[in-house]
């Protein structure tokens, strides 16, 4: 796809917001798990309306990415989301389900984590966050690659030109008619 046509499928389908929580398990005296505070599982309906509780903002549910602890929600009025990494948060609220879960990061759709890498790795091979998961990765230790970095290096991958050299034609071809002769 052309330059001038991802930036406007992006603009598209990229419009709204993520919104990142951050899952705790909280655990009663005995060890036993008495609550998973701010996870999406089997919270939350998607078309439904979520509001945050502070900012006033609202929007659809599109989608909701459990790996990542993401909400997607598009078509926001009354202003953005609050979550900036704990700092700023404030309570979300689905209008159907009457879920609720606490922001910790709110991005733009398009610069939204797709997955994330440690940093010092050059190869950037997916890992967990620990913000998301147990056992992940020290988020301090980690970068990401956006949602927009994504697509576009997938479109890049997609436009590169790919060949048969002509030398293997003939190879094929040979082989192709023994196969075929037996």
């Amino acid at each position: 796809m052309s330059q001038e046509d991802l930036f406007d499928y992006i603009a598209k389908e990229y419009e709204g917001y993520v919104i990142e929580t951050n899952p705790v398990i909280v655990r009663d005296t005995d060890g036993l798990i008495t609550d998973h505070r701010n996870s999406l599982s089997g919270r939350f309906t998607l078309g439904e309306t979520i509001t945050g509780a502070t900012s006033g903002a609202s929007g659809t549910l599109k989608l909701k990415n459990a790996d990542l602890s993401q909400l997607v929600i598009q078509d926001v009025t009354g202003g953005a989301f609050i979550g900036t990494a704990g700092s700023s948060t404030e309570l979300v609220v689905g209008q159907t389900s009457g879920d609720s879960v606490s922001t910790w990061n709110v991005y733009p759709y398009a610069e939204a984590p797709y997955y994330y890498y440690k940093t010092d790795d050059a190869l950037k091979k997916p890992v967990t966050n620990s913000d998301h998961i147990l056992g992940g990765v020290d988020p301090l230790q980690l970068s990401y690659v956006t949602n927009r970095e994504h697509i576009i290096e997938e479109n890049d991958e997609r436009s590169k030109m790919r060949y048969v050299d002509p030398a293997y034609v003939e190879q094929f071809v040979d082989q192709f008619e023994e196969l075929i002769n037996e």
